[in-house]
């Protein structure tokens, strides 16, 4: 939570990317690869791993692999959102006899995405820190691989979750501010999720080497 104060270029740095965010979808595709970058100079283990906001083009293309990685897990519980939406949505206009049944049995299957949504906020993390180690896609949709790095430390990508939580809050602190004062402290929540997706992987890399 305090790494970033020790770059004595931090608040240019995180001030850049955070005007930068405020571009639509260009912007949140550099934000994703400005993560990537500095999990990856975490991992490193760079004195200083807050990177140049600069490049935005090289940003950009890290980007848009953390998002196609992003999308690809989060798909299935979107549709899952969807189809049931729809069953929930037909069956209510029905009524009565086995549409009830039905209602019913798709208001206790929710809990299935929202399992899901859990399970993907645990390996998501060490499947970015795959991709910004190796930089293709392939490496963070290695499922078992992604998996094996949760299983080895449990305890950390534990931590980088509840450390996830704790950042969204301090995101959500600037939207008082307007956007200008939204997009700086999501920034910075950006940074925080970069090292601790950078810690986890580095904890985890060390013991599957280990076996």
């Amino acid at each position: 939570f305090t790494y970033p104060f020790d770059d004595p270029d931090w608040l240019k740095k995180l001030a850049i990317i955070a005007l930068v965010s405020l571009i639509p979808i260009f912007g949140q595709i550099v934000m994703v690869g400005y993560v990537l970058e500095t999990t990856r100079r975490v991992i490193q283990h760079e004195t200083l791993p807050l990177p140049e906001a600069a490049n935005f083009g090289e940003l950009f293309s890290r980007g848009w692999k953390g998002f196609v990685v992003s999308l690809v897990y989060g798909l299935p519980a979107f549709l899952l959102i969807t189809i049931f939406s729809i069953v929930m949505a037909f069956s209510s206009n029905q009524g009565g006899g086995i549409w009830d049944v039905i209602t019913f049995l798709t208001i206790c299957l929710m809990c299935l995405p929202i399992l899901y949504i859990i399970f993907c906020a645990l390996i998501v993390p060490a499947a970015m820190g795959r991709l910004a180690v190796s930089g293709e896609v392939r490496e963070g949709l290695n499922f078992g691989k992604v998996v094996g790095l949760v299983r080895a430390a449990p305890s950390a990508y534990l931590m980088v979750f509840l450390g996830s939580l704790l950042s969204s809050f301090i995101a959500g602190l600037g939207t008082p501010i307007f956007a200008i004062g939204a997009a700086f402290t999501g920034a910075y929540a950006a940074v925080i999720n970069a090292h601790l997706y950078g810690q986890a992987y580095s904890q985890a890399e060390t013991i599957v080497n280990l076996h």
